[in-house]
């Protein structure tokens, strides 16, 4: 049977980890594509809880706490349920999400959400936190629960605005056993789409098939991104980033996908 639809002929390789990768895979498919789901990464507990429960059990010494992601969110949820620290602990802190799919996460698990940046790069969310505090961030105490290996610009920029800011490891981000293998496979029958949605899948990709040849793997291949943040990681590792949606969603990235092999035809 001859699929259907404007993705018709397109193999597109799923990096996303396999928990969240259902709904980008239905996308695509119900727009034609094949696809292989191959997540680089796997999401596994930080090597120390200690900092996150020590941030869970001072909870009533922060003003605020921002997530940057809907990975961060859930696994600092899931600390709170093990401490037995009830959720409206979080009641009198401005909570702040890093983009729409963190907020929408957020409020899907009970949370209030504050503050929604307008932009996700650092500086736009700088700029939100500012706005929320106009007498200043000096003695403002702010949590960051997050992956174990991240970006230090964001904390670094509200050091310096005077915040003290706490990150805590909640979750780590490793390759997935057997994916070397998997992907090998995969690129070697024909991929004409991947997808990154994060910078880690950028990055844990790039060492699978190794730093040098990563262009040459995916010469001719379409690369998109989810987000301004996650095709600078694949910028940075050489690769050419052909589609880029104007919001960082899932359902906007399979739009923008659409519309690029649409217009290509």
């Amino acid at each position: 049977m001859t699929s259907r639809g404007p993705l018709r002929d397109v193999r597109a390789l799923v990096t996303r980890p396999r928990a969240q990768a259902a709904a980008l895979c239905r996308l695509l498919q119900q727009s034609g594509a094949e696809v292989v789901a191959l997540p680089t990464v796997e999401i596994v507990d930080p090597p120390d809880w200690a900092p996150a429960d020590a941030a869970v059990r001072g909870l009533s010494g922060y003003d605020m706490a921002l997530f940057t992601s809907a990975n961060g969110v859930e696994r600092f949820l899931q600390r709170l349920l093990v401490l037995g620290t009830p959720l409206d602990e979080l009641d009198a802190l401005q909570l702040v999400a890093i983009g729409p799919a963190t907020a929408e996460r957020m409020r899907a698990l009970g949370l209030h959400v504050n503050i929604v940046p307008a932009r996700t790069r650092a500086e736009g969310v700088v700029d939100a936190v500012v706005a929320a505090w106009p007498e200043g961030l000096a003695g403002v105490h702010i949590l960051v629960p997050r992956a174990l290996k991240a970006r230090a610009i964001l904390p670094d920029r509200l050091c310096v605005l005077g915040a003290t800011v706490d990150v805590v490891p909640v979750y780590s981000n490793v390759i997935p056993a057997g994916t070397a293998q998997r992907l090998r496979e995969a690129l070697e029958e024909r991929v004409d789409l991947v997808t990154f949605t994060s910078s880690s899948t950028v990055r844990h990709f790039v060492r699978l098939v190794e730093p040098e040849a990563a262009p040459e793997v995916l010469e001719g291949t379409v690369v998109a991104c989810i987000g301004p943040i996650t095709a600078a990681t694949a910028r940075e590792a050489g690769l050419k980033v052909e589609v880029l949606p104007e919001e960082y969603t899932v359902e906007s990235l399979h739009r923008a996908v659409v519309q690029y092999f649409e217009m290509r035809d």
